[in-house]
């Protein structure tokens, strides 16, 4: 499998989500911990509530990377300049995560893939900003956005609070109204969103002929019935459905064997 490929950063992300999956509460049942598991915790709010965020992927992702032997960066600062709204000046902005590998020569390190983490169903410009940075670097991208609910309106709904995929549509569009793309063959952003309750996963990968036209790119059909996601239109979209949001049993076929052709590290 191809390190930098979509397969492979879909694979990752199976992973990571597989762990976020099993991540005991700080207010759970800590006796019941699997010490097999990861030793990071999802923390309680000041009102009880479970703190679900981007970091905690973050952190479970660069773990993985470190046991596939793939060097990476945090918080890199981009190459390009930018205006978000609220600036008056444009200014280097910063990606999540970086992937890097060795130069032919050894000289130095040649930036590979630029991945931005997302955590809940947040404002279109949240996503939008993400989307422009990985859109005007050159180098590909994942996108990985976490959900900690969803119900049958959550992705797909157009209204005021639109859902996740339009919203997604509407950032593409508005930035590619302002911005002409020219994209090589070998460009790719790949979207992936992984939702805890119910648990399931689902991705897709833009390559630069699909940046014109966009239109239909993001329809998706489901709904959510008796807990569990039912797909009525994937267009595209590969749907990986766990058994159970906070069980040991999940469905995630994959281990790190399967990413990177290493033993995984239990």
């Amino acid at each position: 499998m191809n390190t930098f490929a979509p397969d492979f950063l879909n694979a990752l992300c199976v992973k990571v989500a597989r762990q976020l999956n099993k991540l005991p509460y700080e207010l759970g049942e800590a006796e019941k911990t699997n010490q097999s598991e990861p030793y990071l915790i999802f923390p309680a709010t000041a009102d009880g509530n479970i703190r679900v965020s981007e970091q905690e992927a973050r952190f479970l992702l660069t773990q993985q990377l470190e046991q596939c032997g793939i060097h990476y960066a945090v918080e890199t600062p981009t190459l390009l300049r930018y205006q978000f709204s609220g600036t008056q000046s444009e200014r280097s902005g910063s990606t999540d995560v970086t992937l890097f590998e060795a130069s032919p020569d050894g000289s130095k390190f040649i930036r590979k893939t630029l991945i931005e983490l997302k955590a809940h169903n947040v404002h279109q410009r949240n996503v939008e900003k993400d989307f422009e940075k990985l859109l005007q670097e050159k180098e590909p991208g994942l996108f990985f956005h976490i959900l900690q609910a969803a119900n049958s309106g959550t992705l797909t709904a157009d209204s005021s609070e639109k859902g996740v995929l339009v919203k997604y549509r509407n950032a593409f569009k508005t930035i590619l109204d302002k911005l002409p793309l020219k994209k090589d063959q070998t460009w790719f952003l790949h979207l992936v969103l992984f939702c805890m309750s119910p648990c399931f996963l689902i991705s897709k990968t833009i390559r630069s002929e699909d940046l014109s036209p966009l239109a239909g790119f993001f329809d998706f059909q489901y709904k959510i019935s008796n807990g569990a996601m039912v797909v009525t239109k994937r267009n595209g979209w590969n749907v990986l459905d766990f058994q159970d949001n906070r069980s040991n049993t999940c469905s995630c076929p994959l281990g790190n064997d399967e990413i990177c052709g290493k033993t995984p590290a239990n």
